[in-house]
């Protein structure tokens, strides 16, 4: 039950990314074992460079930007104060301002530069170095700019380009990752699999990417409860902290919270002993989201959590009731195959009577 290392084989990181991007028609996932890279440096290099050969195959996204420009016939609006503040006309000139289709947008200027910075890796392969070179030189159209949070931030996702939503998340994690060689004369990009608080993000994303995939007539989404039992002055509310679910799974009358968590130790060794106890801050996180949600909802709705854990090898299955709170706790191994691993999530329980309960 507890581990100082994951080896997450890296079809099943492979996996992950999918899921939690949502761009699962990047490969099938039953063939998730065909994708070619060795480590996650290569995993990285080898999705942003087959996703930017198919952007480029079938067109990067266009919009209309403003551009302005001094012409000899008037096109769009034309700008008076720069006509006439310097002369223009002498020169038999005006100024104009108009909108010209382009593909110098935010998003290509993304992974653009992504693929710039992740092509001077020395920890990936060359010939993904080179497809990496191939596909930004190929987008000459697109400004040169320096990867950054901020233009990350403002990067979305275009409507009818889904693959985007992948490149993006690839683009995120470049970012994260990039690290300069000692040396000075050189890059790398560090290995994400062993960055807990990188991987937690990925699997909470990855498990609500699933079950959003999978589970037909439910509603899959992250949910803010509020606290339903506060009182005070507004400035005393506004220390209270935001609930924020990580996956809220919804039927007609029943409701999960799925917690999900990625630590090396889920459970607590008690000194001298061989006994094991949950960790109380995971589970008072849960029992608060779980007694607020349930204030908020009316009778007839059961409401019910999980607290997932990502393990790799032996887990634990346990459904235990605190009151009349349901609690299931649960690992899922991430070195299995991707079989148990989507039976396990779709053997989760999600509604009630699905597990015996345990009182306590």
């Amino acid at each position: 039950m507890s581990t100082d290392t994951f080896e997450i084989p890296i079809r099943n990181v492979y996996t992950l990314l999918a899921y939690a991007s949502g761009f699962l028609e990047l490969s099938a996932v039953s063939e998730v074992g065909a994708i070619e890279a060795d480590t996650p440096a290569d995993l990285l290099a080898r999705l942003l460079a087959d996703g930017l050969s198919a952007l480029l195959r079938r067109g990067p996204y266009r919009a209309y930007l403003e551009r302005a420009e001094d012409v000899r016939r008037p096109r769009g609006t034309v700008d008076v104060t720069r006509t006439v503040s310097c002369a223009l006309r002498s020169r038999g000139r005006v100024g104009c301002r108009f909108d010209e289709l382009s593909y110098d947008v935010i998003e290509n200027r993304v992974v653009k530069a992504a693929a710039r910075l992740l092509s001077t890796c020395r920890n990936i392969k060359r010939e993904l170095a080179l497809a990496l070179r191939a596909a930004y030189l190929r987008m000459e159209d697109v400004a040169d700019v320096e990867l950054s949070a901020e233009l990350l931030r403002r990067a979305r996702v275009p409507r009818g380009y889904r693959l985007y939503g992948m490149l993006l998340d690839i683009c995120q994690l470049v970012l994260a990752n990039f690290l300069p060689d000692e040396q000075g004369d050189g890059s790398r990009l560090r290995d994400f699999t062993r960055d807990d608080e990188q991987m937690a993000h990925l699997f909470e994303a990855f498990v609500r990417g699933f079950l959003q995939h999978h589970l037909d007539g439910a509603s899959v989404a992250r949910e803010y409860p509020s606290w339903a039992s506060a009182s005070g002055e507004r400035t005393a509310l506004q220390l209270l902290p935001r609930m924020i679910t990580d996956v809220s799974v919804r039927w007609p009358g029943q409701c999960t919270i799925v917690e999900t968590k990625f630590v090396r130790r889920p459970l607590r060794e008690l000194a001298g002993s061989v006994r094991f106890k949950l960790r109380s801050d995971h589970l008072y996180q849960l029992f608060a989201y779980v007694k607020n949600t349930r204030e908020r909802e009316p009778a007839s709705i059961n409401v019910d959590s999980i607290l997932l854990y990502a393990s790799v090898g032996r887990g634990l299955s346990e459904t235990l009731s605190l009151g009349d709170i349901r609690v299931s706790v649960r690992t899922l191994d991430l070195s299995a195959s991707w079989a148990d691993i989507r039976a396990a999530l779709l053997s989760l329980p999600l509604r009630r009577g699905a597990t015996r309960m345990v009182a306590v």
